[in-house]
């Protein structure tokens, strides 16, 4: 008898929950669409799609507001997002200049 596994919100702003399922949907805790676990059949397209969703899209939340600056002098407050991208611009998730990954090509302007 498999026992399952709770599942806990994985970042404030974030509807994606994680479970430490290790990719087995018979011990997942989350919903269906929810779980940011990387290969879980549970880590799918909100909406009814059962496109598998990338680590880094299924990891995607707000990290908070940084001042960049945007060149000739001037800043702007920039809301960022973290990804788990691993500063990786071509797996990153973030629009670009919004990425809060370090040293991530999409971490500037």
């Amino acid at each position: 008898m498999s026992t399952k596994m709770e599942a806990h919100p994985l970042a404030p702003a974030s509807s994606r929950t994680i479970c430490s399922c290790k990719s087995d949907e018979g011990i997942c805790g989350c919903e269906k669409g929810k779980c940011a676990c990387a290969s879980c059949p549970k880590n799918t397209v909100a909406g009814g799609s059962d496109a598998p969703v990338s680590a880094e899209k299924a990891e995607l939340h707000k990290s908070g507001k940084s001042e960049v600056d945007v060149g000739g002098g001037e800043k702007a407050e920039v809301e960022r997002t973290k990804c788990n991208c691993g500063a990786d611009g071509g797996k990153c998730a973030c629009e670009p200049g919004k990425c809060a990954c370090g040293g991530c090509g999409r971490n500037v302007l």
